[in-house]
């Protein structure tokens, strides 16, 4: 009877519920991601979640927001949104962060499957040192036409909130702990963390060339000028001189010369007086005009007009190079 009794007191032990425990994420069998890549801006990140035994499927989030699910098989739901590629495989899943940015910074990556959770935050080095309590803005990503670009406001010791205005219009005010009074529009994207605000062009395109984007911080402010680089291809031995921008009153204006095989010097001419003198490494500047700059490559000389005014409106400005010149006139929006 003893025996018979014990026996009983021990399937019914076994038959009792098993209440779950919460292990670290280092215990065998629970996910874990890893980085791969630099954690620089502008470069590019890879963020691996190791899933053992993985048969089903996983998710992705940033920030409490879903971006894909994936199976192990090597599907995904979304495979690239913004700057994001996704991938998985019997291993597990990935994200590809490229170009990072300072919009990434802080930001929380969280992958999940049907048992364990696990997250990753991202912190972006930057070699941005702007000069001590002042407010800078700098530009990742590329400046071709259909490509992705994020200006980054980096603002010292950031606790409160800072403006968005592109030309003469505000566009969003962000906070520090990531809020946004809008977070998107048209193709805009905007964040802010405790670094400062970020805006991500999605994509870029010829309309915004020229486009001057202001970021204020109380009474400090700083612009940047963003400068489309045109697919615009000259016939083969043609000389030629084409205008990038807005065209309108406080804008910036870029004028390229394209000159075919770029030897020797060329010389820039405003209404018939020399402005510049280049050769493909170098300018040497004739003007005291202080919204002037000139630059030299391989590929031609470029004179920037910063900000335009309403005096530049029929002016001339003359290419020559040995025996070739080419005149571009230019006409401001009124």
């Amino acid at each position: 009877m003893t025996t018979l009794l014990f026996l009983a007191l021990i399937l019914t032990f076994e038959m009792l519920p098993v209440s779950p425990t919460t292990t670290s994420p280092t215990t065998t069998g629970e996910i874990s991601i890893i980085e791969e890549g630099s954690l620089e801006a502008g470069s590019a990140l890879i963020l691996s979640c190791t899933i053992p035994d993985f048969t089903g499927s996983a998710q992705w989030g940033r920030d409490n927001n879903i971006y894909t699910t994936c199976l192990y098989a090597g599907f995904c739901s979304v495979v690239h949104t913004e700057n994001y590629t996704f991938g998985s495989n019997a291993s597990g899943i990935f994200v590809t962060i490229n170009p990072l940015s300072m919009v990434d910074n802080g930001s929380i990556w969280m992958c999940s499957n049907q048992v364990y959770t696990t997250s990753y935050t991202v912190i972006v080095q930057t070699t941005i040192a702007p000069t001590t309590g002042k407010i800078s803005i700098n530009g990742i990503g590329s400046l071709e036409v259909d490509s992705v670009l994020t200006l980054s406001c980096i603002i010292p010791a950031f606790t409160g909130g800072a403006t968005w205005r592109r030309g003469n219009i505000n566009l969003v005010t962000c906070a520090f702990n990531s809020f946004c009074t809008i977070e998107s529009t048209e193709r805009y994207t905007f964040a802010g963390n405790n670094s400062g605000i970020f805006v991500t062009i999605y994509t870029l395109s010829m309309s915004d060339n020229g486009t001057k984007w202001i970021c204020y911080d109380g009474d400090d402010s700083t612009s940047y000028t963003v400068f489309v680089q045109s697919t615009f291809v000259p016939l083969p031995g043609e000389y030629s001189i084409f205008g990038k921008g807005s065209f309108e009153a406080g804008s910036a204006l870029l004028l390229s010369c394209i000159i075919p095989t770029f030897t020797g010097h060329a010389l820039w001419y405003r209404d018939n007086v020399l402005y510049a003198y280049c050769t493909p490494d170098t300018c040497d500047t004739y003007s005291t005009m202080v919204n002037y700059t000139f630059a030299s490559n391989t590929s031609g000389i470029f004179a920037t007009i910063d900000p335009l005014s309403m005096t530049e409106n029929g002016t001339e400005w003359n290419c020559n190079h040995n025996v070739f010149n080419t005149v571009y006139t230019v006409f401001l929006r009124k």
